[in-house]
């Protein structure tokens, strides 16, 4: 049984992050959004899985970061005020999460998947 539920709850992720990337509101325009690698190669999103907080490489264009759990909902928003900054996720149960990289302009310059975990 538990199995299973973790079966399920891998596909519903999948299924969302799908949905998250597959859109991205530009301007009143909705265009098309590729793949994870095909968008911005040179970020990274580290440690994964992460138990405390995250970080991303240093990119110019990436301003806030919002993190979304496996329903949708956005669960975290953070403004990137400098490079090597840790985005604090302890007080987040165990899980999956969408992080979406956003520009100035909150267009999306990057979406991956994190692990929660608990050490």
């Amino acid at each position: 049984m538990k199995q299973l539920l973790q079966t399920i709850l891998f596909s519903l992720t999948l299924m969302l992050a799908v949905s998250l990337t597959a859109t991205a509101h530009n301007g009143g325009d909705d265009d098309k959004i590729s793949t994870q690698q095909n968008l911005n190669d040179d970020i990274r999103v580290y440690p994964n899985p992460a138990i405390d907080y995250f970080m991303i490489t240093e990119n110019e264009d990436v301003r806030k970061v919002w993190i979304y759990n496996i329903l949708g909902k956005r669960v975290k928003t953070y403004d990137v005020e400098s490079t090597g900054m840790k985005f604090d996720i302890r007080d987040l149960p165990r899980g999956m999460y969408i992080v979406r990289l956003v520009n100035s302009n909150e267009e999306l310059v990057m979406t991956t998947r994190i692990n929660k975990i608990n050490p």
